[in-house]
């Protein structure tokens, strides 16, 4: 699979075109709120409708979309829902989830309604619709035989975005989800199954499209983060030497400069230098990239000084005079200065292959540094980390000693609560019996008086 056709894809951060609602080779329209981070195709407001658009057409007989996407609403159902066409017209402004009813073409169809049809359906469903401009899909969630495939995708709501991926290969239509790429480590892609359809023809020239609308009384958000189209089985393009004119030896030195590169910005990949690190190991990178250019630019001046040349021509001409001068007159050909033009050419490009192998060597210093510094990180860690165990024993100690004193300070408060109660009883008993006395003989003077 080639990589995605920038033309007929866009993924955030989305560029708008001159700080614009524009992105580059895509309309929107109606009420799509293209932003940096995602394209709102219909937001969550009663009758609204929304759609992009590719503004080129495909010209790719077996291709593939992936889109990320995110449907959620506050209400227990969903409001309509969201669609991705690959249609003969670009239709905008429908009752088919915001696109034309008639088209020439596929559809694919998120719907998030509860719709009352009989057989009853799952909600939300994810369904496909083919049509040859015949068949009018206004009501086709409501209407199954009108429906070639569907599945159930829990997309509503869904704590992450959503992946789809249609692949049309041979023609067979597969449609494919997945729900969990964000929990997973890397966020590696793990496809399944929602679909296949065979026997389908969906010829190149159409165009890919996304719509959504939302009904009265239900409405939801509809974002689309990401969608990247692919060409498969790509036909074989000539490389960007293979029209010059190189000795193998010169071959060699370009593809062996070629290789030192590829692994050492895969090895980058895998690393963790620091800032620093990482500032001149993406110079030394630019550097190499640049005298690549710098010798694929020589070797293209190259060929176009033996263009001009034009060998063929001269020996055509000097064996025309050949025939015709005597056997001593000098055949034509190319000047000295145009021979010695091409010798110096040819010493320069050795020149620039050299500095890039130089280049290559030294970045291979530099991830060597990198690699030695990650095993000092390292250390550093355990150390940092026995540092750590120490402090948490010491404040658990801390934190024991502290409650035990605590504990014992209530105990000794509740002793010395006790003692002074009973010692003011004793006091109250004694000042009692002194009073008594102090006033029992006056009584029993009055009584015998």
């Amino acid at each position: 699979m080639s990589p995605s056709d920038f033309k007929l894809s866009f993924k955030r951060p989305l560029y708008l075109y001159n700080n614009t609602r524009k992105i580059p080779h895509w309309e929107t329209s109606m009420n799509a709120i293209p932003t940096h981070d995602y394209v709102r195709v219909a937001p969550s407001i009663p009758n609204t409708k929304g759609a992009v658009w590719s503004e080129l057409q495909n010209n790719h007989s077996d291709w593939q979309v992936e889109l990320a996407l995110s449907i959620f609403g506050r209400s227990y159902v969903g409001g309509e829902g969201l669609a991705l066409w690959y249609t003969k017209e670009r239709g905008a402004g429908g009752p088919a989830m915001g696109s034309r009813e008639w088209w020439h073409g596929v559809g694919i169809i998120f719907d998030t309604a509860d719709v009352h049809s009989e057989p009853r359906r799952h909600t939300p469903m994810t369904y496909l619709a083919l049509n040859d401009g015949t068949k009018s899909f206004a009501d086709a969630a409501a209407d199954t035989s009108k429906i070639s495939g569907n599945c159930t995708i829990f997309y509503r709501n869904h704590p992450g975005a959503v992946y789809i991926r249609v692949t049309y290969l041979s023609r067979t239509l597969k449609v494919e989800y997945d729900l969990g790429r964000k929990f997973r480590p890397q966020q590696v892609p793990h496809f399944t199954e929602c679909m296949t359809v065979p026997n389908v023809d969906l010829p190149q020239g159409y165009y890919f499209g996304l719509s959504s609308e939302t009904s009265e009384h239900f409405m939801d958000d509809h974002d689309v983060y990401t969608f990247e189209t692919y060409e498969l089985n790509p036909k074989a393009r000539r490389g960007k030497t293979d029209h010059l004119d190189l000795t193998e030896e010169q071959r060699k030195k370009i593809d062996s400069s070629s290789e030192k590169v590829e692994v050492v910005i895969g090895e980058e990949t895998t690393l963790e230098p620091t800032e620093e690190e990482q500032t001149n190991s993406n110079i030394a990178l630019t550097a190499i990239r640049e005298t690549q250019l710098h010798v694929l630019d020589a070797l293209s001046k190259l060929a176009l000084r033996l263009d001009h040349l034009d060998l063929n021509s001269a020996l055509r001409d000097a064996k025309s005079s050949a025939t015709s001068a005597p056997a001593s007159a000098p055949v034509t050909c190319a000047s000295p200065d145009d021979v010695a033009q091409i010798r110096r050419d040819i010493v320069a490009l050795v020149g620039s292959v050299a500095k890039v192998g130089n280049r290559v060597d030294e970045l291979g210093g530099k991830v060597d540094s990198v690699e030695r510094s990650e095993g000092a990180v390292v250390e550093v860690r355990k150390e940092v980390e026995k540092l750590q165990e120490i402090v948490r024993r010491q404040a658990q100690f801390v934190v024991g000693t502290v409650q035990e004193t605590k504990a014992k300070n209530e105990e000794s408060r509740s002793n010395l609560s006790w003692w002074l109660w009973l010692g003011g009883g004793y006091a109250l008993f004694w000042a009692g019996v002194t009073v008594f006395h102090m006033y029992a003989p006056e009584r029993r003077e009055k009584k015998f008086i």
